[in-house]
């Protein structure tokens, strides 16, 4: 299931699951891990921001195209976007990508987190956008850590088949 987090906790850390978005202008860690799936990070200097964790760039031709969910790229990163341009002009935010990992043993390319990372990339050109920070693809899973009243990302990774992605 998809949901939007809109901050509306009482805790100052916030575990965000695969297909889940956050925007909040709360004081909070967000902590994410990620293997093939992406994360994206935007952060205002005014000290709001948000974070999504997609696992696949956009639906199949045989989804359901007119709801939401945000385990899609697209329709995580056009969330993301709305509340951006809610907020403050675009431009003034900052944004990091993360994840895209090669998980599993496949001879199938582009991989699941290469079509994940272009994706983004992507939506980021059509946007006029730019990522101020990437660590992307490789075979390592990564923990991600996100403060929102700061902007500060702390990133772990780990070797392959210690931590997966849900």
């Amino acid at each position: 299931m998809s949901k939007n987090i809109l901050a509306k906790t009482h805790s100052s850390t916030i575990l965000l699951s695969p297909g889940e978005v956050i925007f909040s202008d709360k004081a909070l860690q967000v902590k994410t891990i990620l293997g093939s799936c992406v994360a994206i990070t935007i952060w205002h200097p005014n000290k709001f921001g948000g974070l999504c964790h997609f696992l696949i760039a956009n639906k199949h031709k045989t989804t359901d195209t007119k709801t939401t969910n945000y385990r899609y790229g697209e329709d995580a990163l056009h969330f993301l976007y709305m509340k951006m341009s809610d907020h403050a002009p675009v431009h003034e935010y900052e944004l990091r990508l993360f994840g895209g990992a090669n998980m599993y043993a496949s001879n199938t390319s582009p991989t699941v987190g290469e079509n994940n990372v272009a994706y983004a990339k992507h939506w980021a050109k059509q946007h006029n956008l730019n990522f101020t920070q990437q660590d992307i693809l490789g075979k390592q899973s990564r923990s991600l850590f996100f403060d929102l009243s700061t902007g500060n990302v702390c990133l772990q990774q780990y070797q392959q088949g210690h931590h997966h992605d849900h």
